[in-house]
């Protein structure tokens, strides 16, 4: 019993050292940016403490094996049980946390944010009408985004997700965010290529996702991934590897393969 208690007293111990050593460490560190969120710091916590732990249990099974082979079998073999043990402790809580919230799991750090002003030139599109909370109909959004000179997708017919953009129910914040970038890297550089489409089968469900109208995809190019990746702030890398940007409005750029992923203030 004192053996197990040892262990998990080294588990905690790592965990509790792991912020502090961080802390002592100058950014921009590992996955964090230059100004890491609360959120970001606890994530590369997480991460690293998952990584040490495994470590540790590794090499007690490593020393238990050795202590077992040269005669020592009894400490050996409860070596080996108590770094087993930890070890699916640790992958148990794991996965109560997956079955939960899969975001809770990986620690997503997109989280809805609580800007409200907006740089840029402000819009000189059609005013929000059409559907309620400030979303828009497809036809005013679309005829917002040609009055700015924007270019989208054509609409998706019925029952296609792909290969279109549906902008039905998109927010006019949105939209304002598409618009104040476009007036500062240029019209030409901006190219919607998702909005609401695919709900629950491409674009995954949530608080501010492409589901609520909060996100639209943008094309790249040299010219927008110069101008974003130079003037806004870098934050760090999200759940899923893409590295993020912040506007000075709060918006966040994900940089993902094929396109920018806009996450509106």
């Amino acid at each position: 019993m004192k053996k197990y208690l040892l262990f998990f007293i080294l588990i905690y111990f790592v965990l509790l050292f792991l912020p502090l050593a961080v802390s002592a460490i100058e950014y921009p560190f590992g996955t964090l940016g230059a100004n890491p969120t609360p959120c970001e710091y606890m994530k590369t916590v997480f991460v690293w403490g998952l990584g040490i732990v495994g470590a540790l249990a590794v090499v007690a099974i490593a020393y238990g094996g050795f202590r077992y082979m040269v005669g020592n079998v009894q400490p050996g073999k409860e070596i080996i049980y108590s770094a087993l043990l930890g070890l699916l402790l640790l992958m148990a809580s794991w996965l109560i946390l997956y079955t939960i919230n899969p975001d809770l799991a990986t620690m997503k750090c997109e989280l809805p944010s609580t800007g409200t002003t907006t740089t840029g030139t402000p819009s000189t599109g059609t005013p929000t009408t059409g559907t309620p909370s400030g979303t828009l109909t497809e036809q005013a959004a679309r005829d917002r985004l040609a009055s700015d000179g924007i270019g989208v997708k054509a609409d998706c017919p019925v029952g296609q997700s792909t290969n279109c953009v549906d902008l039905e129910g998109i927010k006019s914040s949105t939209l304002t965010e598409v618009e104040s970038l476009a007036s500062q890297a240029g019209k030409d550089n901006v190219y919607v290529t998702a909005g609401t489409e695919g709900c629950g089968t491409i674009h995954a469900t949530g608080l501010r996702s492409h589901c609520t109208g909060d996100k639209v995809d943008i094309r790249p190019n040299a010219t927008l991934d110069n101008y974003i990746q130079t003037n806004y702030t870098y934050v760090g890398t999200r759940s899923d590897g893409a590295k993020q940007y912040k506007a000075p409005d709060g918006a966040i750029y994900a940089k993902e393969s094929d396109h920018w992923d806009v996450l509106s203030a």
